[in-house]
């Protein structure tokens, strides 16, 4: 009888133990997790910042509608512009859906938003582009640095330090 009631006692630390160890695991996720956020965005704000400095050429939209998402019953819906351009470099013709860095992240989001690029963007219309001339492939049609990116960036630092906090807590969250 000794012998189950310890059989019973190292199941239960080792399942404790596999629980630890999940929580940890999670802990160095979301830390990481904040890192990669962080990271990304400070990449998308050095080329936006750049590409006010970028070369122009003209081009065209070749696509440009409203979408939503989600089901009509949904009280969350998410609305965007879905707009496509192509544009002409030293004989290249390249094609591209970026509206301005940042224009994947929350702006499109809102309906508001999502209608006035779709109206500010018709299919047809001329349009200047902004591309950078070491990789022409990567252009915008609006340079410049968006809220959306820094408040993108500031989530990710705000995500690490929950991770480090939640890493350096042994009482924190997931314990």
């Amino acid at each position: 009888m000794q012998a189950k009631k310890t059989n019973n006692i190292n199941d239960m630390t080792n399942e404790f133990i596999n629980i630890l160890d999940f929580a940890m695991v999670l802990k160095i996720l979301i830390a990481v997790a904040g890192v990669v956020i962080f990271i990304l965005s400070l990449r998308a704000i050095i080329r936006a910042k750049s590409s006010k400095s970028w070369n122009t050429t003209s081009g065209e939209i070749i696509e440009s509608k409203f979408i939503e998402f989600g089901s009509s019953g949904d009280s969350e819906r998410i609305y965007g512009a879905k707009i496509k351009y192509k544009y002409v470099v030293q004989g290249t013709e390249y094609m591209s859906r970026r509206i301005y860095f940042g224009s994947s992240l929350l702006s499109n989001f809102k309906r508001w938003n999502g209608l006035r690029y779709a109206r500010k963007f018709p299919k047809g219309e001329k349009v200047t582009v902004y591309f950078n001339r070491l990789n022409s492939k990567v252009s915008v049609l609006e340079p410049g640095i968006r809220s959306e990116i820094i408040f993108t960036s500031a989530i990710g630092i705000i995500v690490f330090l929950f991770g480090c906090y939640l890493l350096t807590n042994p009482s924190g969250l997931f314990t």
